[in-house]
């Protein structure tokens, strides 16, 4: 600044400032489905986040499912991602939202991300596994055990059924569904040995979420052959009776 006055003097001053008009738009990167076991800590992570954006108080994570309910991310510095606990949430589409302003106050948004909370493997029909049998079953049976699910997800990724004799001898197998439903097991070359039969059915789902449910039958496959018995000659006195 050069200043004059009217009888000719003149003075001057200086300073400076910096002008920062620009910020960098963020990136999320986040898992697309997140099971039961990673709703407790949900990582998110930002690209593209300017030196002078402070990490701790210039970024706002926020995650935010279909009833509106949402919670807000922390910084983690050891990983370099910003925490959510999404355990209070709903399952389904869960909005991820992120903003940085730099110290200058510029601000700028992220693109929002739509990830799917899934964390439970039974829940989505409101009906939790459950599995049934019949209460015997016999040696022609044996070869084709039916077992019923109900409360199997369409996105169960695996039913695995263990059945375990009561002499310890178990046999695990992965269930096999027909066109209506029905769930079958062959346990006709197995070890099992007759008895009561408990079955626990363990289901995981594509998210890597897992239930189980339990039940029992009584194994009947042998019947000893009888022996017949009676003299090998019939008289007329006998033959009456």
């Amino acid at each position: 600044v050069d200043m004059t006055d009217d009888a000719g003097n003149s003075t001057s001053a200086a300073t400076s400032f910096d002008l920062d008009t620009t910020l960098t738009v963020p990136a999320i990167g986040i898992d697309s489905v997140i099971n039961d076991a990673e709703s407790g800590s949900v990582a998110v992570a930002l690209s593209g986040v300017d030196g002078d954006v402070d990490p701790d108080t210039g970024v706002v994570v926020t995650l935010t499912d279909a009833n509106n309910a949402s919670v807000t991310a922390s910084y983690n510095a050891e990983s370099g991602t910003w925490i959510a606990d999404a355990q209070t949430l709903t399952d389904g589409d869960v909005v991820v939202s992120a903003t940085v302003t730099d110290d200058a106050g510029n601000e700028k948004s992220a693109a929002p991300v739509t990830i799917d909370l899934d964390t439970t493997a039974d829940a989505e029909d409101g009906i939790d596994l459950a599995v049934t049998v019949d209460s015997v079953i016999n040696d022609e049976e044996s070869g084709n055990v039916t077992l019923t699910l109900s409360g199997v997800d369409a996105d169960a990724d695996s039913v695995t059924v263990t059945l375990t004799d009561g002499e310890g001898n178990d046999l695990q197998a992965t269930a096999v569904a027909d066109n209506n439903g029905a769930w079958t097991v062959n346990i006709a070359d197995s070890d099992l040995v007759d008895g009561t039969v408990s079955v626990a059915v363990d289901m995981t789902d594509d998210a890597g979420n897992s239930t189980s449910a339990a039940t029992s039958f009584d194994l009947d496959t042998t019947l000893t052959v009888p022996a017949i018995g009676i003299d090998s000659v019939i008289n007329d006195a006998e033959s009456g009776s």
